[in-house]
């Protein structure tokens, strides 16, 4: 369901007429309802190490540098090389300074701190990613743009959290008639999202909104 699409959903939910396209979203309840479900959106998935937000990329590691431009947008879950999982330091001075392990490595302003290498070497990071929507190319990006765009929350959660969330935030009462529908709506299926990522009984993620 792209981003029009869950406009129209939401518009539908509050009992307004649906649009054709975003040209026709030009009142300021239009404009108020795409920034609250574009923002839910964003908030939901950067607000917890969420499976489906799981990617690896390589880096090619130079001779004699202990400084990578970090490529990554994201957080970083864990970084290989030749096999080797290197652990985070969180004091990148240590490594900054080379006062650190062999097997460590940080991050610094917009850089990969690791150890140096006498030759080329390539490194494994498998990261979450701090992009939220897909667009029609197939390329992620961080918030929704165009309507066409779709969110990286997978189906069918992604509709019910989104639809239900905007109206419950869009709304903001209580009393309103369908507040607590919206709300026990949106809490399932979230609790539904937070079930199929849960990898231990220890794993729980958190959301307010």
């Amino acid at each position: 369901m792209n981003y029009l699409e869950l406009v129209n959903k939401i518009l539908i939910e509050m009992n307004y007429r649906t649009v054709l396209n975003f040209d026709e979203l030009v009142k300021q309840d239009h404009v108020k309802i795409k920034q609250i479900l574009s923002r839910i959106n964003t908030e939901i998935c950067t607000s917890y190490d969420w499976d489906f937000l799981l990617r690896e990329s390589s880096l090619s590691i130079p001779p004699y540098t202990s400084k990578i431009v970090n490529p990554i947008f994201g957080r970083i879950d864990s970084l290989s090389i030749d096999g080797i999982f290197y652990r985070f330091q969180p004091n990148y001075k240590k490594l900054l300074y080379n006062e650190s392990g062999s097997q460590s490595f940080s991050v610094f302003d917009n850089y990969i701190l690791i150890p140096k290498f006498d030759e080329p070497k390539t490194a494994m990071v498998t990261y979450y990613t701090d992009n939220s929507v897909v667009d029609i190319n197939g390329k992620e990006q961080a918030v929704f743009e165009n309507e066409t765009d779709v969110s990286l929350l997978p189906l069918p959660y992604a509709e019910m959290v989104l639809v239900y969330g905007t109206c419950m935030k869009f709304k903001g009462n209580p009393n309103h008639v369908k507040f607590k529908y919206w709300f026990s709506m949106f809490n399932d299926a979230l609790a539904n999202l937070r079930a199929k990522s849960v990898r231990s009984s220890y794993d729980f993620p958190f959301i307010s909104i």
